[in-house]
């Protein structure tokens, strides 16, 4: 049985609302395991940012995921094009976290967005990691931070082996 998982990385806006910086979805049903991934532009200059938000922003930056404000392969205003195109063939994706499934399910109405936590899913430190690399060139750089495109193949792969056991 096939599953699709999705993870995305975020920083936040001048409001204090996350901004998808980074999406990827792993499709386990194709026979090499594919994954898509894209990052995006920000919707403008870091200096519209108050300070609070540019600081805590750094240090997300800088501690987590490596995606600096100005990173983004992909222009702001092409993020819900290409991320309906990434799931346009798609009914139910997967993801970790309540409050990234809301934020998606916003982005992505045509799919349902599940909470993979709901079935018992550990967090990600828990998860076995892979050698595989991300899939974008930001995380070349940067291989010691959390990226989507590995974030999403291992919650499917979590996801095909809890279905095999409980089938």
């Amino acid at each position: 049985m096939a599953y699709t998982t999705g993870d995305a990385q975020f920083l936040r806006d001048k409001e204090n609302k996350l901004i998808v910086k980074e999406f990827a979805v792993y499709y386990s049903d194709f026979p090499e395991e594919l994954i898509r991934v894209a990052t995006f532009a920000p919707p403008y200059e870091k200096e519209c940012l108050p300070k609070n938000i540019r600081k805590l922003n750094t240090y997300v930056s800088e501690n987590i995921h490596g995606l600096e404000w100005n990173d983004g392969e992909y222009g702001f205003h092409e993020m819900t094009n290409i991320m309906w195109s990434m799931t346009s063939r798609l009914e139910v994706i997967y993801v970790k976290g309540l409050e990234k499934g809301k934020i998606l399910q916003s982005l992505l109405p045509h799919l349902c967005v599940l909470n993979i936590e709901d079935l018992g899913c550990p967090s990600l430190e828990k998860l076995p990691l892979f050698d595989s690399p991300c899939e974008n060139e930001i995380h070349t750089r940067f291989s010691q931070f959390k990226c989507a495109s590995k974030n999403a193949k291992r919650l499917g792969l979590w996801l095909r082996f809890f279905t095999a056991a409980n089938i």
